[in-house]
């Protein structure tokens, strides 16, 4: 989904003209985190300065990521989903407390997801 990240970021951060050490300081991290964000080295990224960077650097949202790359038609993608959804009514069965738990914990990360992308707007 967000193959074209790291690249899209050291692109528009040295389009205007701000280096590294800058940029790392302007959104309080450091220059180490960015430059393995900017290099993909990292698998995790944190939201709160992904949407700090794209407001400072004026990214448009569709740089960020091909929007054809979720595809619930994707056998790999659906499989997942269906794999969890058996998974999740299995364990439902034996242990409910910890189901909703889970769904809890999907549900809030959605409305995370849906609220970094409105503010990405």
């Amino acid at each position: 989904m967000f193959e074209n990240l790291g690249p899209t970021l050291r692109q528009y951060r040295k389009q205007r003209g701000i280096g590294l050490n800058q940029m790392a300081e302007k959104v309080s991290v450091s220059p180490s985190y960015l430059s393995y964000l900017e290099t993909t080295k990292t698998d995790t990224v944190n939201l709160k300065v992904l949407s700090q960077i794209i407001s400072l650097l004026e990214i448009p949202k569709d740089c960020l990521y091909d929007s054809n790359s979720i595809n619930l038609s994707d056998p790999s993608i659906q499989s997942r989903i269906d794999f969890l959804t058996d998974k999740l009514s299995g364990l439902a069965n034996k242990d409910l407390e910890g189901t909703l738990l889970i769904i809890n914990q999907i549900e809030s990360g959605i409305r995370l997801m849906e609220r970094q992308t409105e503010f990405v707007k």
